[in-house]
């Protein structure tokens, strides 16, 4: 099981309070309890996903730094992550010539792509735990 490395108020402060009520309110009907699991839903998709794209770079998980926090720049990627998931389930609206999702959010799963070959590559260091 993952753990949780964001929370909604993290992905509101990306994508805005209201945006993320209208992705978590697919049928625009949902009750406040449904909007909530939802959203809980797209934060342990994006975490997990966090998780298999840092493991095999020798992170500890959960990602922790040597106070026992998570690193912010965990926290703001599955962010990022969580509400591209939820956008995306609300539904694409573009796509690229080649028949690619290319939405007006697709570049925040570009940064957490680029997020994670920076560190592979060693052009940005993120201050976690190995293990």
């Amino acid at each position: 099981m993952s753990s949780s490395y964001c929370t909604r108020d993290d992905i509101e402060t990306i994508y805005g309070e209201d945006n993320v009520a209208v992705f978590a309110n697919l049928d625009k009907t949902s009750s406040a309890g449904t909007v909530t699991a939802r959203i809980a839903s797209w934060i342990a998709e994006a975490s997990e996903a966090m998780e298999e794209m840092g493991r095999p770079l020798g992170f500890q998980i959960p990602f922790v730094t040597d106070a026992g926090t998570v690193p912010e720049s965990i926290v703001k990627m599955t962010a990022r992550l969580a509400g591209i998931i939820g956008y995306e389930a609300f539904g694409l609206d573009g796509f690229s010539p080649e028949g690619k999702p290319n939405h007006k959010y697709w570049y925040q799963r570009q940064q957490v792509r680029q997020f994670w070959r920076d560190i592979e590559n060693g052009s940005r260091v993120l201050v976690a735990l190995k293990g």
